[in-house]
């Protein structure tokens, strides 16, 4: 592997930061300020790609454990016999029924306007 040649520039960075650098650069063998800055800057962009994949496969993820929970109910209500399908259709009618006894549906603005 090919060494690409170096680019010389200054940076300035705080008394803290800077006294940071030169105590890691004390307690590491053969390694002078420039690659000790080279190597944070390449770990730091390593971290950015990274944080970058992570958020792409988080999604990937949950778009998986969608589809895994949408085929598990389609297998679920497959296997269901005959009675078990009518038996959950009328329970799913029954809470239509309920739910639009207690929530009425709005009054549409057509509606409203033959009512003038």
């Amino acid at each position: 592997m090919t060494k690409t040649r170096d680019r010389r520039f200054t940076v300035s960075v705080a008394e803290d930061v800077a006294n940071k650098l030169d105590e890691y650069v004390r307690q590491t063998e053969n390694a002078n300020r420039s690659e000790v800055v080279e190597q944070a800057l390449r770990l730091w962009d390593s971290l950015a790609e990274f944080r970058d994949n992570y958020g792409a496969l988080q999604e990937a993820i949950q778009l998986y454990q969608k589809q895994q929970e949408r085929e598990l109910y389609r297998s679920y209500y497959s296997e269901l016999g005959d009675a078990a399908q009518k038996e959950d259709s009328a329970w799913s009618e029954l809470s239509k029924e309920s739910a639009a006894k207690e929530w009425p549906a709005p009054i549409k603005p057509s509606a409203r306007e033959g009512h003038k």
